[in-house]
């Protein structure tokens, strides 16, 4: 069975005007280099680390599927969808 070439497509937040939603094409991606964690340490002596990842990226289109392109750079619109977890170190 061939599998299906046509774009996966969401919902996201229209970049021209906030208030209403676009479709955008699901745009696979591969990470060329891990995110590293960020090590904190607090005033009050506490370490936390931080981490980065980014789970889809999207661009969104026009009704004829389109990139949407910013009027000052001409340049297209991409949604990126990330995580960040905050976790406390603990030493002991």
């Amino acid at each position: 069975m061939e599998k299906d070439k046509r774009p996966s497509y969401v919902f996201v937040q229209n970049p021209k005007n906030p208030s209403e939603q676009v479709k955008a094409r699901i745009i696979n991606f591969q990470p060329l280099e891990a995110f590293k964690p960020l090590d904190l340490e607090l005033e009050d002596g506490s370490m936390l680390r931080i981490v980065f990842s980014v789970t889809a990226v999207s661009q969104p289109v026009n009704e004829n599927g389109d990139p949407l392109t910013n009027p000052s750079t001409k340049k297209p619109y991409y949604t990126i969808n990330y995580n960040i977890s905050l976790t406390p170190i603990f030493k002991g």
